[in-house]
């Protein structure tokens, strides 16, 4: 059966749903984004922090025998405790009062190496400064301490990344919002699918696809055969016309591919379509729902 429009199968209204499911999904996008987005915003601003100057690892290295230790309070040592040993050292600004630096001065250091609580951070300038360890002992005598990297300050503005704060109490109302664009995305690709049926294969005509491949008409005619590649179980389907009709003189009966046929009666497609539409309507007002709430615990926080 051939069906030229939704309005035979008495389904009239089906054209409506669609456009009023896209009409609101385009204001529930429009929403979403736009709730999301001071969501995020905030969040990015948690995770990329404010961060002033830079410290410059510089290849040439100096004695700092003499040199006094950096004010108390500008930098400390951090490491990770791994199996006896020590890895990731590395040299961290901690300025009272000021942002955290861009980034962290790594160390060179030997795992096993147990004087990592004598490292000390001394100032060879004003905004300059060498990592240094005191040196071990030989013959009695107290050699000057072993410089292990010298760095400079430079003072510009930046970002840094946090990791600690991704995973924060703080991000709660970001995944939130994520849940509300997951949401959106879904109700699209529902009123996407049902797109598909309403708007082009409800013309489609009603066969049966026999197990051999061969597609007859309701009344036993042989209508075509499907290729193997389509992959379409045996049993109702729907066919589109325009692929009944395009073969030439050599073949007896065309053969239809894949995007041309689908499984299933006009009514259970029709169902489908109808269910999808219902679907994508009540994701994309949940969307709108829960993104707000993201924004509103992001502010209430």
């Amino acid at each position: 059966m051939t069906i030229h429009d939704v309005e035979d199968r008495g389904n009239a209204d089906v054209r409506t749903r669609l456009s009023w499911t896209f009409a609101l999904l385009a204001a529930s996008t429009a929403a979403v984004l736009l709730l999301s987005f001071f969501t995020l915003r905030r969040a990015a601003r948690d995770v990329f922090v404010e961060c002033r100057g830079d410290l410059v690892t510089e290849i040439t290295s100096r004695d700092a025998a003499g040199a006094s230790l950096a004010p108390p309070g500008d930098f400390r040592v951090a490491y990770d405790a791994e199996k006896g040993g020590y890895e990731n050292v590395r040299v961290v600004a901690t300025r009272e009062g000021a942002p955290p630096a861009c980034n962290d001065v790594e160390v060179p250091w030997l795992h096993d190496d147990s004087r990592i609580w004598r490292i000390d951070v001394r100032q060879l300038a004003p905004d300059r400064f060498a990592v240094t360890v005191p040196a071990h002992e030989t013959g009695g005598r107290r050699p000057p301490p072993e410089t292990l990297v010298v760095f400079r300050r430079v003072d510009r503005p930046g970002h840094r990344f946090v990791p600690a704060n991704v995973l924060s109490p703080g991000q709660l109302p970001s995944v939130i919002t994520l849940v509300a664009l997951g949401a959106l995305a879904l109700g699209l690709g529902r009123a996407r699918r049902a797109a598909a049926y309403a708007t082009r294969m409800h013309r489609w005509t009603e066969a049966r696809l026999r197990p051999d491949g061969l597609l007859e008409s309701e009344g036993g005619t042989a209508l075509g055969t499907v290729d193997r590649g389509a992959r379409v179980p045996a049993g109702p389907v729907i066919v589109d016309q325009d692929a009944l009709e395009g073969h030439d003189v050599y073949r007896g009966l065309p053969v239809i591919v894949r995007g041309r046929i689908a499984a299933g009666s006009h009514e259970r497609w029709l169902e489908g379509t109808m269910r999808r539409l219902r679907d994508a309507r009540t994701l994309a007002i949940l969307a709108t729902f829960v993104a707000s709430a993201g924004l509103l615990a992001r502010l209430v926080g």
